[in-house]
């Protein structure tokens, strides 16, 4: 899947700064704004933006009543089968808003992905009682640790930590969205991952890929990536292969065969994708994150 549009993906942003990382997808997803703080509509572009105007910053102000009076313009225009907001979890707006935003968007049966970035010296264990509050109304989530970011990167340029979250969530909205459209091959619906994500919990992404064919080094990067996650949460792991012509099917089929044996309290299932990109590997891991 090359950088076109992808029509059925939306990012979200709530609040100024999940404003402005949106308004980098802008072109190639769909693209909305929430806020009540003017100047977020105003600095960044994006498709349709919505200002609350009627928040006030109270943190015992009714929001459903809010919702209630824009419920129709929110529907009508941050709707889509695949949602993703981005958002700094800390915030009155943000710690508001967002937990009322999942619960409608999930009543609607759309797909439901979350960002939430930890500010560079937060709490991190508070941050992440934030997020492990509202968990049983996201489909996906995916925790943005700044610190964690400029930690690992060659840049460590405060400035650019925007664009690296940018690159960070661009890959695992690709992903989702190449499973998707993939879904008839891979015996994987959209209706069956939200229906797994009801019954397991959200889903954790792993996204690997290289311009080059290594099994030995994508088993290596898989376990490395997949011991990030507490193993004994994890319930079922959907497992894609994106292929080009030159694979090797035994090689292959060793790999999956030897992936499965590391993996043998984990009920995983694995699907492949024939691709004119890079070599790659997909991962959706499923349970109480």
């Amino acid at each position: 899947m090359t950088d076109r549009k992808l029509e059925n993906v939306r990012v979200l942003g709530v609040g100024q700064l999940g404003v402005a990382i949106a308004s980098f997808f802008n072109g190639y997803t769909m693209t909305s704004a929430l806020d009540y703080n003017p100047e977020s509509m105003k600095n960044y572009a994006v498709d349709n933006a919505l200002q609350l105007k009627e928040f006030d910053g109270g943190i015992y102000q009714r929001i459903d009543k809010i919702i209630n009076t824009d419920k129709k313009v929110i529907i009508d225009n941050f709707s889509s089968p695949l949602l993703f907001i981005v958002s700094q979890i800390d915030g009155k707006f943000q710690e508001a808003f967002i937990p009322a935003l999942l619960k409608l968007f999930r009543s609607r049966g759309i797909f439901v992905g979350f960002f939430p970035i930890i500010p560079i010296g937060a709490d991190r264990r508070k941050e992440m009682e934030k997020v492990n509050r509202i968990k049983d109304q996201i489909d996906m989530v995916d925790v943005l640790d700044s610190e964690a970011i400029l930690t690992n990167s060659k840049n460590q340029r405060i400035l650019d930590i925007n664009v690296q979250y940018y690159n960070y969530i661009w890959r695992k909205i690709r992903s989702i969205a190449k499973v998707v459209e993939n879904s008839t091959s891979l015996g994987i619906s959209l209706h069956d991952i939200k229906m797994m994500t009801g019954l397991y919990g959200p889903i954790r992404v792993i996204v690997l890929s290289y311009p080059f064919v290594n099994l030995s080094i994508v088993e290596r990067d898989f376990f490395d990536e997949l011991g990030k996650i507490p193993r004994e949460k994890i319930k079922r792991i959907y497992m894609i292969m994106e292929i080009g012509e030159e694979m090797d099917s035994d090689q292959l089929l060793l790999f999956v065969k030897k992936v499965k044996n590391r993996l043998s309290n984990v009920d995983l299932r694995q699907g492949f994708i024939h691709t004119d990109d890079e070599f790659g590997l997909i991962a959706l891991n499923f349970g109480s994150f």
